[in-house]
């Protein structure tokens, strides 16, 4: 087939399937190249999503518990320190009632020995001593 009279024929019909094959072997390579870009970005994805999953949040997660645990101290404090001033102000509201009333009955301070002693702790720890003697 490949003599005087037919080898022309068989030349272009091998050049065309030549020409072809070389157009599927670019679209095939590009595919391959479009492939890997998008292989890449996935692995950047992957990466940028574990740092996120378990650096960045957990990061996030201890700041919010030791902001909150902070604001929980804080709070226990603020009612720490309310819970003595009113107790202040109630101690001095007493000693001035009792003032007012030493003034208006005309008490001396020696019938009030006591009255304003603070260690009521002391009687109430010896009286427990006894109890359990």
């Amino acid at each position: 087939m490949l003599g005087i009279t037919g080898g022309g024929q068989t030349l272009a019909i091998a050049r065309k399937q030549f020409f072809e094959l070389m157009k599927k072997i670019v679209e095939i390579a590009e595919l391959q190249t479009a492939y890997l870009a998008v292989e890449e970005c996935l692995k950047i994805t992957n990466r940028r999503v574990n740092a996120l999953e378990f650096i960045v949040v957990p990061r996030i997660e201890y700041v919010v518990k030791y902001i909150f645990t902070e604001l929980e101290e804080r709070s226990k404090e603020d009612k720490f320190k309310i819970k003595k001033i009113l107790q202040v102000k109630r101690d001095a509201l007493e000693r001035e009632e009792l003032e007012l009333a030493m003034l208006e009955n005309n008490i001396s301070e020696k019938d009030l020995v006591g009255a304003f002693d603070d260690n009521d702790d002391d009687d109430e720890i010896a009286e427990d001593e006894r109890l359990f003697a």
